[in-house]
């Protein structure tokens, strides 16, 4: 990542500083991005009183208290992991190939599976947190002949595999776009009123990342959800609802509440990891054309 000597106490002093001081603005962070997000995520037009109690007491939920202990743990890894690869130099594809090495490197590899598993560790806190609909992989249902049966809850299915697909384009978008780069300011006083001023644009890129990521992941659902779907009930012996449409038609995936909460958890996602970087990648980042020239070459 770094030469050892002309690199050690940079990378001792000001990088890990950086990391641990970003983490710790992630968690401190944590509590009132939660919120947010349970008071969206259930938000009723027409029953406001019922919608704030609910919101109320889910904050003192002990479901509640054990998903922010996890949320904070998640943060604590994606933080601490990401350090490993963090570089002052960026790395710039000079080809389509040269790119396409990069991406099947075992590196990388490593860091998309990371990823896709604290994606799902998230969501699967998402799905707890929004309610009955997605609480639970299995729901009581009646066959045909009217006999009880447990069957597959496909509504948790899609929320918590969505953390898979976001955790692996985010980790495929960090790498295309050099997000590992950490740069230097000119000017390095004023921090937290730095960090305060791009809050909202971390805020605004994370919404629309998690809409293209959404949009691509139920496409993806569209043509390959039967896959994930036939394993999970094989393998827990569940059975299909027969009396509710599949998420992999168009009639399932039009369901706007659905299309909502997998959005907004998208978002909360990408939200508690942008926080993590000891910079602010929304809007810092550059594309790879706009570098200098002079931060391609090392100094002898």
């Amino acid at each position: 990542m770094f030469s050892a000597e002309r690199s050690c106490w940079f990378v001792r002093k000001v990088v890990y500083w950086r990391a641990v001081a970003s983490t710790a603005w992630a968690v401190l962070l944590l509590p009132p991005t939660t919120a947010l997000f349970v008071v969206l995520s259930r938000f009723s037009l027409f029953h406001p009183i019922q919608w704030i109690s609910e919101c109320l007491s889910l904050f003192t939920s002990t479901s509640a208290m054990f998903s922010f202990i996890l949320l904070c743990g998640v943060l604590v890894v994606v933080g601490l992991f990401n350090l490993e690869y963090y570089t002052v130099t960026p790395t710039i594809a000079c080809s389509k190939i040269a790119l396409l090495a990069q991406l099947l490197h075992p590196r990388q590899f490593v860091h998309s599976l990371v990823h896709c598993v604290m994606g799902v560790i998230v969501t699967w806190c998402c799905a707890i947190t929004i309610g009955p609909r997605y609480q639970n992989i299995a729901s009581p249902c009646f066959l045909d002949d009217g006999s009880p049966q447990l069957c597959l809850n496909e509504y948790h299915l899609i929320l918590v595999l969505l953390g898979a697909c976001v955790g692996y384009s985010y980790s495929l978008s960090g790498l295309m776009h050099n997000m590992n780069y950490v740069p230097f300011h000119a000017v390095q006083q004023y921090k937290y009123l730095r960090f305060k001023g791009t809050l909202p644009l971390v805020v605004k890129c994370s919404a629309i990342q998690a809409l293209y990521f959404t949009r691509n992941y139920l496409a993806v659902y569209y043509f390959l959800g039967y896959i994930p779907r036939s394993w999970i009930c094989n393998t827990l012996g569940l059975q299909i609802n027969s009396s509710l449409h599949p998420l992999d038609s168009i009639a399932g995936l039009l369901d706007l509440p659905m299309l909502y909460h997998l959005w907004i958890s998208g978002t909360f996602l990408l939200l508690t990891w942008c926080t993590t970087f000891p910079w602010n990648p929304c809007s810092e980042s550059k594309p790879t054309s706009v570098f200098p020239k002079s931060s391609l070459v090392s100094s002898p």
